[in-house]
Order: structure tokens, then C-alpha cells, then sequence
């Protein structure tokens, strides 16, 4: 039902322009694999006819080290208006521990970490303004079971934190993104 009028079938022919990322925004870097995969993603797509690029990696923010007083306090009160947890409600590890650190985290920084998220996200579109698409890798996630809530938060976030370190940058964009065998593609809302 989506209105796809817009969809361009000649600039399709023509190849889009894809940019392909190394470095995470936080400095988490592919590894060799994954170069590899990216590597033989971009001859693909070249021999398509789409224009390839490897980016720089990008400079640090500050906005990275804040990520979780950015979005944490907003999180637990969407979830907390979503479940109305009684003080009693065995809850897993995790969402605990997470409901916690979300409720102590100050109005001040809080704020602050969010006009630093936003002069992050004008800082990324402007620097990739000139591509299409940004590929960069996505490792497959652990088996079923491991990622699980029955690890606290700190437990979890280094479980996670290599799965995560290219994906959560578009999540925070709020770019459009799939995951397609080890790599992650991903264009702007508008385009």
C-alpha cells in the first residue's frame, strides 16, 4: 500500500552511489572477514554498475559516549507506560538493571546528550550526503539463548557490543536498514 511513485527504475539502471564503512562512529573497526565480505559486496556491486566508495572513517563525537543518557531516559518511559510495572513484578535481570540506570540518569545530562545526538546525526548526513547507500558489516548474532535477559546489563552490553556497533548509528538516524548475509545496507528516510 506504500506510494512508490517516486522510485526511480532509471537511476536503478544507472546504479546507485554506495559509500562502505569500516569504522564504527564509537571507533569499533571491521574486522578482516569483514573487510573481505565488504570487499567482495562493492565488486558486486560494481560490476552492476553502481558506484563504490570506502569512507573515511568519521571523526569522534562526544554524542558516543553518551548514547545511553540520550535515549535511555526515553526508552524506560515508553516502556514503563507500556507494561505499568508494579515495584513487585519479577522482572529478567536486564530490564531491571536497565529501568534502573535509565532512572538515575540526570534532567541535565539527559538534555545535553541529546543536543549532542543531534549535532552527531547533522555531522553523519552531511558527511555522507553524496551516497546512496552506506554498507558496513553486521556480524551474525550468537546462537538462540545466548543474548538472553538473564544476564545483567553490563553482562549484556559486552555480549552485544560487537553485534551492535554498526547498526546502532542508523537506528539513532533513524535510517532505513536491512541485514542481508553479514553486511548492512542502509539509505536515508528520504531517499
Amino acid at each position: 500500500s506504500r506510494d512508490i511513485s517516486r522510485f526511480d527504475a532509471q537511476r536503478l539502471s544507472r546504479g546507485f552511489r554506495v559509500s562502505f564503512i569500516t569504522a564504527a562512529p564509537d571507533g569499533t573497526r571491521a574486522t578482516n572477514d569483514e573487510v573481505v565480505t565488504l570487499a567482495s559486496v562493492a565488486a558486486i556491486l560494481r560490476d552492476s554498475g553502481w558506484s563504490t566508495s570506502f569512507a573515511a572513517a568519521s571523526d569522534s563525537h562526544e554524542y558516543t559516549d553518551h548514547r545511553f543518557a540520550a535515549h535511555a531516559p526515553l526508552a524506560r518511559a515508553r516502556i514503563m507506560r507500556l507494561i505499568d510495572v508494579p515495584s513487585d513484578l519479577p522482572l529478567e535481570p536486564y530490564t531491571r538493571e536497565f529501568l534502573d540506570h535509565a532512572s538515575r540518569v540526570p534532567d541535565l545530562a539527559h538534555r545535553r546528550a541529546q543536543e549532542a545526538a543531534q549535532d552527531w546525526v547533522r555531522g553523519f548526513d552531511a558527511e555522507h550526503i553524496d551516497h546512496d547507500v552506506l554498507v558496513s558489516p553486521i556480524p551474525l548474532p550468537p546462537p538462540t539463548g545466548v543474548l538472553n535477559g538473564d544476564f545483567g546489563l553490563p553482562r549484556l552490553a559486552s555480549l552485544s557490543s560487537a553485534l551492535i556497533a554498526f547498526a546502532w548509528p542508523f537506528n539513532t538516524l533513524g535510517w532505513y536498514s536491512i541485514a542481508v548475509a553479514g553486511v548492512q545496507l542502509s539509505a536515508r528516510p528520504r531517499d
